[in-house]
């Protein structure tokens, strides 16, 4: 999703829900990850699972807690 295409960048919501709408998905089915805690918690605002990344180990965990199987 590019930011100049879509006339917004995050953490402003456009550009999530036009990700949701490319990928044809609802926010309650998508997960966002994002290294900035803005941008997840803004994510998470729209109703999409958030994960601030902080490790290979972190990500992981929080994946499998949401139900993700990384197998």
């Amino acid at each position: 999703m590019y930011s100049c295409i879509v006339g917004a960048s995050k953490p402003n919501p456009l550009i999530y829900r036009e990700a949701l709408m490319a990928c044809k998905v609802k926010a309650g089915e998508a997960i966002y990850i994002d290294d900035v805690p803005a941008y997840a918690e803004a994510a998470q605002r729209l109703g999409l699972s958030g994960i601030i990344f902080q490790s290979p180990e972190q990500l992981a965990t929080d994946l499998k807690a949401l139900g993700v199987d990384l197998a």
